[in-house]
Order: C-alpha cells, then structure tokens, then sequence
C-alpha cells in the first residue's frame, strides 16, 4: 500500500526501520513494540497512544491524515522515542535487532548477482525465492541502484559505503540512468557523486 509505503520512507529519515504488513485493505506499519500505525490509504494512519480511558481501560488512539506522511512520521518518531526511552522491553528488542543486523552484515555482499537480479518472468512465487528476499542482502550493484533512486526522491541512501567500495559500479549506474534523469539541481552523498566528463 502506498500510505505505508511512504510513512515507512518518512520514518527512515528520522533512522527509524519499519515493517509493512497487508491485508484485507489496511496495511500495518510495524515499528516498535507497542507501536504499530494502521492506515486504510484513503483517510489516516492510526496508532495507540500508550495511554488508556480511566472509565473503560480502552485503549487511547491518536491518527493522522493520510495525506501528509510528514507530520505522521513526525508525531510516530516522538511516540518511538518514548517508547525506545521507557519499555520495559525496549532493551531486549533493541539486543534482537542489533545481532540479525550483524548476522546479515556478516555474510557481505556480492559485487553483481542476488535474488533482486533475477530476470523479468522468473519464478519469484515460490518459497524459496521469498526465503532468499529475507536472508540475502542485495548485490553491491542492486545496491548501488537502489540508494541512488532512493536520492533521486531525496531521500538518504541506505548503505552509502557499497558505494565508496565500487566507484565502477556508481559510474555505470548513472550511465544507465542518464538518459531518463537529469543530474542538475540533484545534491547527493558523496559516494555516488561522478565526476563530469571533461
């Protein structure tokens, strides 16, 4: 869903990762624990408070529109702050996530060749194929294209140092998207600036 989509991109500025999860018309956005923003993509996201209604003990909710993902990311990044200050279980999470985040650093990245290279028409259906999405970073080149399209919506590159590795790669990717976008006006991170042709 796109709303999700793009609470998730807004998130990512702030350094804060997120799940998307969909079904049934509503995507959830999974972010911490205690902290998952609903959205139905035509009105609000929508997400608990922490809080509680004295009379009832039902849970308080707060929303946002769905079409400013700005504010939304906003006001979601201050409810995670509070809760990465003051969970109970904050620490542990954050000890989970820190050892699969070393794990996948761990078992590098190829220069050329990974599941997201798989040719158009490929069965990308099966369980395996979802099981390599999950386990196998992206090639240094799926990488590379990924972070510089990511800049071309302004938003920050994910893994800038794939491309300090492979300045190669960074100037045939901008050969490929030359054509269709115009590097003028464009500020990027330093690893993926090419130096004009003299």
């Amino acid at each position: 869903m796109v709303t999700a989509e793009r609470l998730r991109e807004e998130l990512a500025r702030y350094g804060i990762g997120a799940d998307i999860h969909e079904g049934d018309g509503v995507a959830l956005v999974s972010v911490w624990v205690d902290l998952v923003v609903w959205t139905d993509g035509a009105y609000s996201y929508l997400w608990w408070t922490g809080g509680h209604f004295p009379r009832s003990s039902l849970r308080k909710y707060t929303y946002s529109p769905v079409d400013d993902p700005v504010a939304a990311a906003r006001r979601v990044a201050a409810r995670y702050a509070e809760l990465r200050n003051g969970h109970s279980r904050s620490r542990e999470v954050g000890e989970i996530l820190t050892e699969v985040t070393e794990s996948y650093a761990a078992k590098g990245t190829v220069r050329r060749g990974c599941w997201n290279c798989e040719p158009p028409g490929a069965d990308t259906g099966t369980e395996e194929y979802r099981v390599r999405v999950v386990t196998e970073p992206l090639c240094a080149w799926c990488r590379i294209l990924s972070d510089l399209r990511r800049q071309l919506v302004r938003l920050e590159p994910l893994l800038p140092e794939v491309a300090e590795e492979h300045p190669d790669l960074v100037a045939e990717a901008w050969e490929l998207l030359a054509p269709v976008v115009p590097r003028s006006g464009l500020v990027l991170h330093r690893a993926f600036q090419v130096p004009a042709p003299a």
